[in-house]
């Protein structure tokens, strides 16, 4: 049965969303799974959010996570666990990841590729001049 507040076909799932940010389900439920479980191999910031990949990471983590756990898809959950978690917090923890001068105690700000990149002579990215169109 549609109700007029509830199950509209225009209803936007993410109304039923548990966390009301990627910041929110880290801190109040990716952070408490994940706790302790670092080594000398492992890489982590205390001040993770200064760190614009695991920002991103952690945003498309939690939405895959919201709409797993929302789908009537009983594998769902499941799914997420080995297709997006683990492969995410691998890249993310790992030695040459973007924490890779931090640690569990300390931030070290990273140069970005725009710090360490000539930008391209302009016109480089042109599209090429389609020379059999021409009259």
């Amino acid at each position: 049965m549609t109700t007029p507040d509830t199950d509209t076909p225009n209803d936007d799932p993410r109304a039923h969303w548990r966390f009301t940010s990627g910041a929110d389900w880290f801190t109040n439920w990716l952070s408490h799974i994940k706790a302790g479980r670092f080594d000398r191999d492992t890489r982590w910031c205390t001040q993770w959010w200064r760190h614009d990949e695991v920002v991103i990471r952690l945003e498309e983590l939690w939405k895959a996570w919201e709409t797993a756990r929302l789908s009537e898809d009983p594998a769902a959950l499941s799914s997420w666990w080995t297709a997006h978690l683990d492969v995410h917090w691998r890249a993310l923890t790992a030695g040459n990841g973007p924490l890779y001068l931090c640690t569990p105690d300390k931030h070290t700000n990273t140069a970005t590729l725009t710090d360490t990149c000539t930008p391209p002579p302009p016109g480089w990215f042109d599209p090429p001049i389609d020379h059999t169109t021409a009259a």
